[in-house]
This record gives structure tokens, sequence and C-alpha cells, in this order.
């Protein structure tokens, strides 16, 4: 038996067809969800990049604890629990952010091939090279050490031939996977790990897919906007062609995503292998006013992710579930398909390593969600709970004030009319008729939206209150020095 898990970063839900999006072509994604089952609801709780990659590998809620920090000496990683256990595991990832002094996401992997120079990766020295990066670039004074990431971008990708899609970041990741599958996949039951930064920005695909989408000819090629508003910082003709960017990224990553489906097909591993995609969280892209993560608020375009999960022997594989499944869900999912106990003893006390829960009751068809609230968030800065069909979102005043010099109170364009929006009240939508959030039910005050914020809220609070008191009542387990659970 074994698993692979294909990460893919800043790739929302609604951008593949298989989750209705009817403009961007995603067909090897499209072709795997038709073997396996879709989540349509999966929530990451923690935003954003590592921590979401600590709750998939720890198993465990970060929201009310940590936000973007390195993994702590108490963390127990998946591929720890997996050591001695005569399950083989590899990482292979361009992820940087994973692979920076003090994070220690390659921990307890057996095997590790980091591929380096995404984003502003400090990988490359030397002067920036002659390319007229003013053309890509769209400075805005609430960044100003914008322009050096980029140029770091533009020194780490001098060395290949960047015409050629082959030397892009996600066809490296994807050559290393498949090259891993077809070399080692036979060699006993294994865990692989693959994590690519793609469809991350900067979206400078080559062609075709520089011009797949549509865009207004002339318009400012914006490789990668500074996170904020789009008032004011890009035309209407430069946010459509940033989105023609993000979706000839999508197409390219998908393409060679889809190498490491067909590998897993030629090697005959779908029949014994559990193979799970998704990526961390989404990209706001002139939804609420915004371009890219750039205020703790948690809409859908954000903290909606794509989930699809193929079970050899699962009967769900082709069919949709509305799941209600979050990150935390996914170590405890492959314990369980392994047959490793959910429960482990340490200091005396039995206790569960994770805060999830095994996704395979969903994907035999045995139960239709895992929870019935998601909660998702930034650490210290908002939270966010759903059930699928309301949203509830609550800032935490002080800290969301202070994150990227955000102004509480915004002015910003909603379904074609100005609204003023204060963040530091909090939020209720009707997510079966409002599915993109423009309409504040609480604004109106009273009414049967009051008595819905409030259970909402409720649950939300009891939801944090019961994490903290679990982490009050024991501590994670520990490893001795030769990699043995301490009992």
């Amino acid at each position: 038996m074994n698993t692979i898990v294909v990460v893919t970063d800043s790739l929302r839900a609604d951008y593949l067809s298989c989750y209705g999006n009817s403009w961007i072509s995603a067909e090897s994604i499209e072709k795997f969800s038709r073997k396996a089952t879709k989540i349509t609801h999966a929530y990451p709780e923690g935003l954003a990049t590592i921590p979401v990659r600590t709750a998939l590998l720890t198993g465990r809620y970060t929201l009310p604890f940590r936000g973007w920090q390195g993994l702590e000496r108490t963390d127990v990683l998946l591929p720890e629990l997996l050591w001695g256990k005569g399950i083989r595991t590899a990482l292979i990832s361009d992820t940087y952010h994973m692979h920076k002094p003090g994070m220690g996401f390659d921990r307890g992997f057996d095997e590790v091939r980091w591929i380096r120079g995404q984003e502003s990766d400090m990988f490359e020295t030397g002067e920036v090279p002659a390319a007229d990066i003013g053309r890509f670039d769209k400075p805005h004074p609430s960044d100003p050490s914008h322009g050096r990431r980029l140029e770091q971008y533009f020194k780490n990708i001098s060395r290949f031939d960047w015409k050629d899609e082959k030397e892009h970041f996600v066809a490296q990741v994807s050559s290393e996977a498949v090259r891993w599958i077809d070399e080692e996949s036979d060699k006993g039951d294994f865990f692989l790990w693959v994590d690519s930064f793609d469809p991350h920005e900067p979206w400078d695909p080559p062609e075709p897919y520089w011009s797949m989408y549509e865009h207004v000819k002339g318009t400012a090629d914006v490789i990668s906007p500074v996170y904020g508003p789009v008032d004011g910082y890009l035309s209407e003709d430069e946010l459509q062609r940033v989105k023609s960017l993000y979706a000839g990224e999508i197409t390219m990553v998908d393409k060679w995503i889809g190498k490491i489906f067909d590998a897993i097909e030629r090697k005959g591993l779908m029949s014994d292998t559990m193979v799970v995609y998704l990526s961390d969280h989404g990209e706001p892209l002139g939804e609420h006013g915004m371009v890219m993560k750039a205020r703790p608020w948690p809409y859908e375009e954000l903290i909606r992710i794509p989930l699809l999960v193929h079970h050899p022997d699962g009967p769900m594989d082709g069919r949709s579930v509305k799941g209600m499944v979050q990150t935390c869900d996914l170590m405890p999912t492959v314990l369980d398909f392994f047959g490793i106990p959910g429960k482990l003893s340490a200091n005396g006390e039995s206790q569960p390593p994770t805060h999830g829960e095994s996704m395979l009751p969903l994907l035999s068809g045995e139960s239709e969600t895992l929870r019935d609230y998601a909660l998702s968030g930034y650490y210290r800065k908002s939270w966010s709970v759903t059930d699928g069909s309301w949203k509830y979102v609550t800032y935490l005043e002080e800290e969301a004030t202070r994150y990227l010099a955000c102004d509480i109170t915004e002015r910003m364009s909603s379904s074609g009319r100005d609204a003023v929006v204060d963040h530091r009240r909090p939020e209720l939508y009707n997510l079966a008729e409002d599915p993109g959030e423009n309409d504040n039910l609480l604004i109106r005050g009273g009414g049967s939206a009051a008595t819905v914020g409030d259970s909402l809220e409720l649950v939300m609070r009891r939801m944090v209150d019961s994490l903290q008191a679990y982490d009050r009542a024991g501590t994670p387990p520990h490893f001795d020095f030769l990699g043995r659970l301490i009992q």
C-alpha cells in the first residue's frame, strides 16, 4: 500500500473545471477528478503557505496557537510516524519557504529533493541580469521591497532557458517526481509528497500559455502584483491581464501535474495507492476590491481549496461529497490508510496526536461529511467559521489593523455599487444566496441574521476553546534518539 500527495500553491478551487470553471483548461486535473472523490467544501484552517503545511504534516490546527513560523521541537510529522513502519518516505519540492533555515519541513523523510530558485529564494547572487524588469513590475508605495524581491526572482531564473517550459519550476518538480515513481515505486510500500510552489506568482509562463487567454493587447504584463487594493493601482485591463497570466500558469501546472498522474497509471499504482491532490489556498483577483492575499479576509476565493482523493478501493471515486474537510485531516487519513493506530500513548496518557479526522469514511461512502463546521483564518488577525451554507467572520482588531498597514475601513466596489465596509465589525454571509460574499447581513442588525450570526460565533468560540483546552491537557508525543515513540 502506498500514498502519493500532490500539493500546488495558490490554486483556487473555482479556477478548475472540475469545480465549475468554464474558461480555463485544466484537463489533467479534470481527468484525475473522474477517478477520485471530489471534496466540495475543503478548507485550510490557518493561512497561508507555512501554516497550511504545518497542519497537513502534523494533523493539528495552527490557527489559535501560531502563525507563520518553523516547526517546533514537539511537533510530530507524518513521515516521523511512518518511520520504522516499513514505509519509505520521500519529499520533492520547490516550495522554498519550507526549506529556509529554521523551518524543518524535511524532518523525518528518508529522501528529500529541494529544487531551488522560486520567487525571492536567496539562491543566486550577483548582479541583476539584463532584463526589462520594469515591463513586468508595477510598484506601489505600500510595498517598497516588492521590486527587490522581483529582482531576486530574475536572478534565479537567469540560469534557465525560460522560453522552454521544461526549465520552469513546476516542470522540474514533476520530472523529478516521475523519475522517483519510475525508479523507486516498486521497491516496497512508500509515501511520496510532491509539493509545487506553482501556480504561485510571479506568473510568467512561456508560450503558448503566455498568450492563451484573452487580454487587451498593449496592456502591461504585471506578473507579480503588489498585494493590496485594486482601486488606484490596476486598471480594468491590467487586472484582466493579471487574471489571464494566472490562468496560463494554471494550465501549464495542470499539464505537468498530469505527467505525475500518468506515471502513476503507467506503473499500475492506482490499484494499491491512495493519491491525493490539493492546493493550500486560493488567490483573490479583484474580489472584494483586492488583488492577492492582501488582507486577513477569509473569503471563499482565498480559503476554499480543491481536494481530490483517489482510494484504490473507493466506491466514491468519480463522485462529489460536501465534505467539510480541513487540512489537518490529511495526516490521520494517511495513517488510517496505512493501518497505523490513530491514538498513540504519550507521557503515560492515551491521547490522539492530531486534531484532524480520517477521511476514509467519506471515501468509502459511509458518511457525507467529517465535521459540521470548518474554521479558517489568519493567526491573531481573523477567524471565520462556515457550515458550507453560512459564513461568519470576525476580526481580531489590534492585529488586523496593523497587518500590512491595513486601514480597517475601506471603500470598495461591490456588485457595481460602492460600499463602506467596516472590517472591525463581524460579517455574516448566506453562501447559498450570496456566494460572492458581498452582502454582510449583520450590517442591517437584528432579525434572523443576528440569530444565525450569534449561533455561528458561539460555535467558533467553542471550537477555539476546545482546541486550547486540549493543548493544556497534555504534551504532544516525543521521539527518543533511536526514533522510537516515547510511551
